[in-house]
């Protein structure tokens, strides 16, 4: 993985539960502003520590540890911020949508290398 594609993602794992949660509200018919929480930042900070590993990192990889502190104390100062449902919805639905993009095309590339090693 690329370094900057690891630097979007938390803010993408955010916006991306932001967006389902604002798709839930709106099919409820509530159409009242969603919050942000600090949970769903705290999650997205979780699964770039998870992801950390896998990148190529040009400088010192300590200073992802300091990023990642940077974006959870983001996280918990924005906590229960209320956004627009409009807003979550134009912001979290095509980030959602292509984070499943990015896990599919993920998939089919895994599963074609998989399946050409064994008919090899």
């Amino acid at each position: 993985m690329r370094p900057t594609t690891w630097l979007v993602v938390p803010f993408a794992f955010a916006l991306s539960v932001l967006g389902l949660v604002s798709i839930l509200t709106a099919a409820l018919g509530d159409f009242s502003p969603v919050g942000l929480s600090a949970i769903h930042v705290a999650a997205g900070v979780a699964v770039a520590a998870a992801c950390a590993d896998h990148v190529a990192w040009p400088v010192a990889r300590w200073l992802r540890w300091a990023y990642l502190a940077a974006v959870l104390t983001a996280g918990v100062l924005l906590d229960g911020v209320r956004v627009p449902l409009v807003v979550a919805l134009l912001l979290g639905v095509p980030v959602l949508l292509s984070l499943v993009r990015a896990y599919v095309v993920e998939r089919r590339r895994t599963r074609s290398d998989h399946t050409s090693g064994w008919s090899s």
